[in-house]
């Protein structure tokens, strides 16, 4: 059961104050227990009036006296009116979390790869990206995005680089240059737009195909 209890303080006027001795407080009835969360609701009037944001103040654990404060949407689907996904924590502790961002890892295995594309068919952790288990992989959101490509060369000038659009990536560019077996790795931010896809390369030599020695990532940052 969740209700408002509280009084008006002596010159404070601007009615929409919260917390100690403020004009309203949130009420949890069950705020014992683990989890118990108590909402905020706001949304347009209108003929599909439920159509809400939310705001949960949640007890963190019922061991302690942590708190969270925990963000909530309703995504585009026309099929629910009353949905509502939680899109971001704040702990106790002050940690931000974020489970929808996207993110995408995955690493080649094969026979070794030369010039071309490659593709990442081992090791792959998908979080709201666009990726068909061939070598494009789509962002869904503009944003800035931390690409991650780490290759090991199998020939000497072994040279890897990334491809935003079907376009080279200024300052992508990696070489081996004292031997074969020789790491080559790339790490740098980007700004993308929604649906830009990424391709990671060989552009010269070979580079290794087991999915231990290599990995491409595309992580949303924000």
């Amino acid at each position: 059961t969740v209700g408002l209890t509280g009084v008006a303080i002596a010159g404070d006027t601007d009615g929409a104050t919260m917390g100690e001795n403020a004009i309203v407080h949130l009420l949890d009835s069950n705020a014992g227990a683990a989890n118990s969360t108590v909402m905020l609701l706001g949304g347009g009037a209108g003929a599909v009036g439920q159509i809400k944001s939310g705001i949960g103040f949640t007890r963190e654990s019922a061991s302690n006296w942590g708190t969270q404060l925990r963000f909530y949407t309703h995504s585009t689907a026309t099929s629910d009116l009353d949905e509502l996904k939680e899109r971001m924590r704040i702990s106790s502790q002050g940690y931000v979390t974020t489970p929808q961002n996207p993110m995408f890892k995955g690493s080649y295995n094969g026979s070794a790869h030369s010039a071309g594309a490659i593709g990442q068919n081992a090791n792959i952790q998908n979080r709201n990206m666009s990726h068909s288990g061939g070598n494009r992989i789509t962002v869904p959101v503009a944003g800035v995005y931390l690409l991650v490509h780490h290759q090991l060369g199998d020939a000497v000038g072994t040279q890897t680089k990334i491809r935003i659009n079907g376009s080279d990536l200024a300052g992508s560019r990696t070489q081996s240059i004292s031997g074969n077996n020789e790491s080559i790795t790339t790490a740098m931010p980007v700004i993308l737009a929604a649906l830009d896809y990424i391709e990671f390369h060989v552009s010269a030599g070979t580079i290794h195909g087991n999915s231990n020695y290599n990995t491409m990532s595309v992580t949303f940052i924000g």
